[in-house]
C-alpha cells in the first residue's frame, strides 16, 4: 500500500514533464483549437512555465522570417489531398482514443477507490483530472490577447460571409499545420488583462500539480498490480499527447512567422536608437568645446 501511494504521487509531477507547456498548447490552439482541445482533455499533463519564459519560448522557437515552404506545388512535393486526410484522421483517432482512455480512467478511479481525506465524496479523482482543461482554455486565451494572428494567403478575401469564413477554418481545422499556408504573429505590447491572465494560468498549473499528489496518494484499496496499471495507461496517453504536439509544433515553426511590434521610444527603445534632442546636442557641443580647450591648453 506504501508503495502504491508513492508512485501515484509521483505520477502528477512525472506527467507535468511529459505534457505541453501552457505556451506550446496556446500555440497550437491558435491553428488547430479544437485538436489542442481534444489533446488537453486526453491527458491530465500541464507543464509549468514561468512569465518570462513563456515569452522566450515564442521569440526562440518561431523564425522571424517564413521559412522556404516545405511542401509547395512548384517543387512538385504538394500532398494529395488522401495524404492529408489520412494524417489528419490518424490524429483525431489517437486523440479520442486517449480521451476515451482517460475517461475510463477517471470513472474506475472515482468508483472503485475512496480518497483517505474525502471518504464521503468519491469523484475527487475524476474532477482533477479534467480540471487542467480550464488551465488549457486560459493558456490559449492569454495567448490571443497576447498576440495578432494574420493570415498570409488571400482566401480570406472569399469569406467574408459566415458559411466561408466556418469553411475556412474547418480546413484549418482538418489539416496538420505542416500542411497549411503561412500565418503572421505579431507580439503585442503587454497590457494588465494579459499579466493577470498569465498569472492565473501559471499559479493554475502548480495547484493542479499540488491537489493531483494529494488525490492521487491518498486514493485506498488500490494493490500494487492496479497501480502499475494505471500510472502506464495515465503515461502512455501523455505519450501520445506529446508525439502529437511535436508534430504540429514543427509545422507550426515551418508555417509561422514571429513579429514583434515596437513600443514607443520611451517605454521599449534603446538608448541608442533614439533621436537626440537639442539638449542633447547642446550639451554634447559644449563638452566637445571644452575638450578642445584643454587640448589646446
Amino acid at each position: 500500500m506504501g508503495a502504491s501511494s508513492v508512485l501515484l504521487g509521483l505520477l502528477p509531477v512525472v506527467l507535468s514533464q511529459l505534457g505541453p507547456t501552457t505556451a506550446e498548447q496556446g500555440l497550437l490552439a491558435l491553428r488547430r483549437p479544437f485538436l489542442a482541445l481534444l489533446v488537453a482533455a486526453a491527458s491530465p499533463a500541464v507543464n509549468p512555465l514561468r512569465n518570462t519564459e513563456y515569452d522566450n519560448t515564442l521569440h526562440s522557437d518561431l523564425p522571424r522570417a517564413l521559412p522556404p515552404p516545405r511542401f509547395s506545388s512548384r517543387r512538385g512535393r504538394r500532398p494529395s489531398t488522401l495524404a492529408v486526410a489520412l494524417v489528419a484522421l490518424a490524429q483525431y483517432t489517437v486523440g479520442f482514443t486517449a480521451v476515451a482512455n482517460t475517461v475510463i480512467l477517471a470513472y474506475q478511479l472515482s468508483i472503485w477507490s475512496v480518497t483517505s481525506f474525502a471518504v464521503r465524496f468519491p469523484g475527487l479523482p475524476a474532477i482533477w483530472i479534467f480540471l487542467a482543461l480550464p488551465i488549457h482554455l486560459g493558456s490559449h486565451l492569454a495567448m490571443r490577447l497576447r498576440v495578432r494572428y494574420e493570415r498570409l494567403h488571400d482566401d480570406d478575401r472569399g469569406c467574408r460571409g459566415g458559411v466561408g469564413y466556418l469553411g475556412m477554418l474547418a480546413r484549418e481545422e482538418l489539416a496538420p499545420c505542416r500542411f497549411q499556408e503561412g500565418v503572421r504573429l505579431t507580439w503585442l505590447p503587454r497590457r494588465k488583462v494579459v499579466g493577470a491572465l498569465t498569472w492565473f494560468v501559471y499559479t493554475g498549473v502548480v495547484i493542479y500539480i499540488l491537489v493531483g499528489t494529494l488525490t492521487l496518494s491518498g486514493l485506498l484499496f488500490i494493490s500494487a498490480a492496479d497501480t502499475v496499471d494505471i500510472a502506464a495507461r495515465f503515461v502512455g496517453g501523455a505519450i501520445v499527447c506529446k508525439w502529437i504536439f511535436t508534430f504540429e509544433l514543427d509545422g507550426i515553426q515551418d508555417t509561422t512567422m514571429f513579429v514583434v511590434e515596437e513600443e514607443d521610444g520611451d517605454d521599449g527603445a534603446p538608448l541608442d536608437e533614439l533621436e537626440p534632442s537639442p539638449l542633447m546636442v547642446v550639451a554634447e557641443e559644449g563638452n566637445s568645446a571644452v575638450m578642445m580647450k584643454h587640448a589646446d591648453a
